[in-house]
């Protein structure tokens, strides 16, 4: 194996916690007259620590105090029955002697209490694991990469030689967001179009896999080699490009509308307009149509912003940087095409603003003064996209480079 150092998930990964986690969550809702869940519904509800177990276990809108009673018990209850049921996964006793066995430095990250997770681990696999974290009351929670970065600095591990294995969408994040190369497995409580669609670099089936590069994990490695996106995340990814280039679409046309609207409001406020009496109809027109065009944009942009930012917050941050990258350089091109019409009318126009005794010199002044305005925000804008995108790229070519790191024997 390339990777000097493995980082397992534990519930889900190492060991079948799921029944004693499901028996000591029905043991919380019977007496309180909860509804009790089967042990697949408990599947859905793990993976971001047991406050937040409690939480999704307990009827919506359980007051704090009426949570922190349930949690206490819970707790009680499961630490003294933690090991009624629970057992490892078959094949990983042999998987961890063989990257004992090869020289492999192992250890535990879990958003189980910290206070349980030690003794677990050390109950199951004596002397396994170099180190092993669970979760602490002042730290935050995997997917946070804070106590992933703070073991791999106590055991000197480097994200080039480190592997992530996990079975939720949270290891695949945890893992990703301490740019790490990251192994799902489908064994735990997670099927498979949730961990390649968090943007796993792998997934398998068995442990023994994790060993030798089976045909799944080559044909991922040979998309990830030429940059490809998951198969699964690509109809994700496209969904989003275009969401946001029609949010884009939609924000210029409506901030263009605004300008013409503010513009046109001084001389409402001040001259005013009456259609029965016919005064100031190409002013009334005008204003009316601009009011009518604000709304008219307005009601997609708003439908549009939100969706846009929803469906980016469900890609993996690979992803989301492959939307930066798609999105924001075409607006970038449009905003300096823009920026070059205005600057072009400065340049041009210049000497006859300078020339005092040019005819109209007066309106010429006017109309220059609020192109120069729309060239500064403009350019402002510009600055913001390009920033952006060569954002994106960056980050987006250095995660290429690590996925260039592959699962196989030397």
């Amino acid at each position: 194996m390339r990777f000097s150092y493995v980082i397992f998930d534990l519930d889900g990964t190492l060991l079948n916690t799921i029944d004693d986690l499901a028996d000591a969550g029905n043991h919380v809702c019977a007496p309180r007259g909860w509804p009790v869940h089967t042990v697949d519904a408990y599947k859905r509800m793990v993976g971001n620590g047991i406050p937040k177990l409690v939480e999704r276990f307990a009827p919506a809108g359980t007051d704090g105090e009426t949570l922190a009673g349930a949690l206490a018990e819970f707790s009680a209850y499961y630490d003294a029955h933690k090991e009624d049921k629970t057992a490892p996964y078959p094949g990983i006793a042999e998987l961890l002697a063989a990257l004992k066995g090869q020289g492999v430095r192992l250890a535990v990250l879990s958003n189980k209490a910290h206070a349980l997770a030690g003794p677990v681990v050390e109950h199951y696999f004596p002397g396994v694991f170099e180190y092993v974290q669970g979760a602490l009351p002042d730290a935050p929670l995997k997917p946070d990469p804070t106590l992933l970065h703070a073991m791999m600095k106590e055991i000197g591990a480097k994200p080039e030689t480190t592997l992530f294995v996990g079975d939720s969408d949270v290891d695949v994040h945890t893992g990703k967001n301490g740019g790490l190369t990251v192994v799902g497995v489908l064994w735990g409580f997670r099927d498979r179009p949730e961990l390649e669609g968090a943007g796993a670099d792998y997934v398998i089936e068995r442990p023994g896999q994790l060993l030798n590069s089976g045909p799944d994990q080559n044909a991922q490695a040979r998309r990830r080699a030429v940059g490809g996106e998951d198969v699964a995340e690509t109809g994700s990814v496209i969904r989003c490009v275009l969401c946001w280039l029609a949010t884009a679409f939609f924000a210029l046309l409506e901030l263009a509308d605004l300008w013409w609207f503010f513009k046109l409001l001084p001389d409402v406020l001040r001259y005013g307009y009456d259609w029965e009496a016919g005064y100031n109809l190409h002013l009334a027109e005008d204003f009316e149509i601009a009011g009518a065009l604000a709304s008219f944009l307005g009601v997609p942009l708003l439908l549009l912003l939100p969706l846009s930012i929803l469906l980016a917050r469900k890609l993996p941050k690979r992803s989301r940087l492959t939307v930066g990258c798609t999105v924001c350089w075409p607006v970038a091109v449009v905003l300096a095409f823009f920026e070059y019409l205005f600057c072009s009318y400065l340049v041009q126009h210049l000497p006859d603003v300078l020339d005092p005794d040019y005819d109209g010199v007066y309106y010429l002044v006017e109309n220059c003064r609020e192109i120069a305005v729309q060239a500064v925000l403009t350019g402002i804008t510009l600055l913001v996209m390009l920033a952006l995108a060569v954002y994106c790229t960056i980050k987006l070519g250095k995660r290429g480079t690590q996925r260039e790191h592959s699962i196989s024997d030397k």
